[in-house]
């Protein structure tokens, strides 16, 4: 399947899914008001401190920072 994957994408099927995931958390931080809490649960993670230190590895930016920062420029 990864090789399909990076075939497909150009890209190894990690860091495909990495992508959606953080689209995804990009997506409802900034468009719902749902808690980080309950974000976390949606994308599958056991721990709303994993999903925040996920975010914040891939972005740069803790999730909720992320979301005034959008919010802002609404």
């Amino acid at each position: 399947m990864g090789r399909a994957v990076t075939a497909a994408t150009g890209v190894t099927a990690k860091a495909y899914i990495t992508a959606r995931i953080n689209l995804e958390a990009k997506r409802l931080l900034a468009r719902t008001d749902l808690p980080v809490s309950t974000i976390a649960e949606k994308l599958g993670f056991e721990e709303a401190t994993n999903f925040s230190k996920f975010f914040k590895r891939e972005t740069a930016v803790p999730p909720a920072e992320f979301r005034l920062q959008y919010q802002g420029l609404a």
